[in-house]
Order: structure tokens, then C-alpha cells, then sequence
């Protein structure tokens, strides 16, 4: 397990050939996004990076500072909703139409369901949309360009969730993969449960590639002293008065108690870009470590060293095999269950 100094050591050395050349952000306007973001560009190396959010005269003043930090750079804005998988086939069309290759797919938008459950105009729920479903559709319509990648460091999907946190067969409701049913959706089950699917997922992407060396890799931040528990509350004018409430309670108490501990956005950032580029994750390409340490290549969940499984990095940066949690699940044939969901509901978004 790198330690945070180390980390950002080996982060201090990235150069033009260690550093990706397109990348595709989504969570890059707010918390641990936005710091991964500016980092990223503020290494002054060419690069392209598609931003991808919403309200884009609001992160007007944001993009222009990553403009400046970086002459080199190329930030192109994508509007749109990631809550809505029609929108998000059209923005990957519009990146696929641009590129013949891309070396980093990074994920960070969601939001957690304080508020219940509320569904998008397409009939889904919004937050695991956010956290999940969209960012299955954006790992599947852009895995082409993945495969064609030639950078070094070996094409890379970073989803930042909430590896660690998988549940076994007795946590979740394969009679019910979208928690529809009354009593089947809060805050505890929606959390572990996108944790699982993640991870059954995109282990099953990598072990099922042929000629490709995406690596992927499935990372819990761990407490970040982020917005999200404040904005992930109703703010709509018709919000009711528990949602409120509730918004209160996380800007004037919960916030302040969690920042007390927290890993800051910009210490998240350093461990997201180490994740991008790190030699620890792919056979050994990427950057080398620092202080001239031997390069310690990390387990997957299987625990091995290849790209043919995933990486689960937990919120204490260390790597998770989670042997027992993928054992149980087999032998429910939960994965199977969750990607004919998952198919389900994309196919006609893909």
C-alpha cells in the first residue's frame, strides 16, 4: 500500500510519455473530480481532455483556469445530463465521432439517496443511474477506443465509487436488481449494491478481454471532505420539509465533523492520478515509484498481477482480493443476474 508522500513523489516525475494524452472526465466539475482534474492538466503536458457536466456557463470561470494552468492542453466542454442514458449515448457518440483512440475513461459523478427515491424522465432511478448504469453504458460504448490506445501506461477506466464495501447474496435482492420493490431501496442496500455490480462488472469486462490491455480499476475514495452529502439532498422548490431539514443538518453539522477528518479533495486527487498512471497497476507499465523503489506491482481481485481481472482499491488505498464476498456470489450466479439486468436496461441506450 503506497503511502501519500510516495504517491505524490511519483506523481512530481510524470512526464509527456507517463501522462495520458485523451482522457474522458465525468465528476471533474466538483470534489474529488475537480482536483483530480486540475492536477492532471497542471502537468503541463499535451493532452485532451473531454469534461463532461452540465451548466456549462456555471464551470465557465473553472475551464478557463484549466486553460490557463496549461497551454498545452485542449479542455474541450460536453453538456449534458449523466442522468439521462439517452443523453449519455449521444455524448460518447460525439467523443467516438472525434477519436480514433482514448487512454483514460475517469468516472466520479453520483450523488447518494438521502433524498428517496427519485426517477429520471426515462423511469429510472436518478442516483443509480449516476453512480451506476450510466457509467456501465460510457465503459461499454467507449471500450473500442479503449482497445486502440497505444500510450504506455496501458489504457486505463478509473471508477471512483466504493470498492470494499461489495455485499454477499444475503445483501442483496437478485429477485429485484433495480430495487423496485417497497422496502428494497435506501441508503445502506443502494450503497453496497452499487458496490457489487461494480465490481462483478468490470471484473467481467477485463476477464473477458481477448487482444485488449484495458485495465480496470474499481477504487474507493474513502471520507473526502466533499459537497456531496449537502447536494445530494432535494433542492427543488417543492422539496419537502425533512429534505430540508436534512440539507441543514449536513451543511451545519455533518460537514464541518467530517472535513475535522477527512482526506482533503486535493490528497484524493493525488491518490485518482496515481491510479491513472502508477507502474503498480499493469504489468508494470506507467510510472515508476520514486527513491529509487523497485516497482511493487499490485493484486488484482483474483490476486494476481495481470490486466485479465480488476483492480479493487479500498478507501484505505490498499488492494482487495475479496475472495469471499466473489465466492458467495458465484455460487448464487449473481453475476449472471446482474448483467442481464444491466443489458436490460442499457440495450436500447447502447
Amino acid at each position: 500500500m503506497p503511502s501519500l508522500p510516495d504517491i505524490k513523489a511519483s506523481n512530481a516525475l510524470l512526464t509527456e510519455t507517463t501522462l495520458p494524452r485523451v482522457v474522458v472526465f465525468t465528476g471533474g466539475t466538483a470534489g474529488i473530480g475537480q482536483a483530480t482534474l486540475k492536477l492532471l492538466v497542471s502537468k503541463n503536458a499535451p493532452m485532451r481532455v473531454y469534461v463532461i457536466g452540465r451548466n456549462g456557463p456555471r464551470h465557465e470561470a473553472f475551464l478557463e483556469e484549466l486553460r490557463a494552468s496549461n497551454a498545452s492542453a485542449d479542455i474541450i466542454w460536453l453538456e449534458g445530463q449523466l442522468s439521462l442514458l439517452a443523453d449519455v449515448k449521444r455524448l460518447c457518440d460525439g467523443i467516438i465521432a472525434r477519436e480514433q483512440s482514448i487512454d483514460v475513461l475517469f468516472m466520479a459523478a453520483g450523488a447518494l439517496p438521502f433524498a428517496g427515491r427519485r426517477e429520471t424522465s426515462e423511469g429510472l432511478e436518478l442516483t443509480t443511474v449516476l453512480s451506476y448504469y450510466a457509467r456501465m453504458q460510457m465503459t461499454i460504448l467507449l471500450q473500442a477506443l479503449l482497445a486502440r490506445s497505444t500510450w504506455v501506461s496501458g489504457p486505463r477506466v478509473v471508477n471512483i465509487l466504493a470498492a470494499g464495501l461489495e455485499s454477499g447474496p444475503k445483501g442483496l435482492y437478485l429477485d429485484d436488481p433495480g430495487l423496485i420493490k417497497p422496502g428494497h431501496f435506501n441508503l445502506r442496500v443502494v450503497t453496497r449494491v452499487g458496490a457489487t455490480y461494480t465490481t462483478l462488472i468490470l471484473n467481467r469486462f477485463a476477464m473477458n478481454q481477448k487482444s485488449s490491455n484495458v485495465i480496470y480499476i474499481h477504487n474507493h475514495p474513502g471520507v473526502v471532505a466533499t459537497d456531496i452529502l449537502q447536494t445530494s439532498w432535494s433542492t427543488a422548490p417543492d422539496a419537502s420539509v425533512s429534505q430540508r431539514l436534512g440539507r441543514w443538518v449536513m451543511s451545519s453539522v455533518t460537514k464541518p465533523l467530517v472535513r475535522a477528518f477527512a482526506l482533503s479533495p486535493e490528497d484524493a486527487g493525488e491518490r485518482c492520478l496515481f491510479l491513472m498512471t502508477s507502474a503498480a497497476y499493469g504489468n508494470g507499465k506507467g510510472q515508476m515509484p520514486t527513491r529509487e523503489k523497485v516497482v511493487e506491482e499490485a493484486a488484482n481481485v483474483d490476486g494476481g498481477k495481470g490486466h485479465e481481472a480488476l483492480w479493487a482499491v479500498g478507501a484505505r488505498f490498499k488492494c482487495l482480493k475479496l475472495e469471499g464476498v466473489r465466492r458467495g456470489l458465484g455460487e448464487v450466479g449473481a453475476e449472471d443476474v446482474v448483467w442481464e439486468h444491466t443489458v436490460e436496461v442499457l440495450q436500447p441506450y447502447l
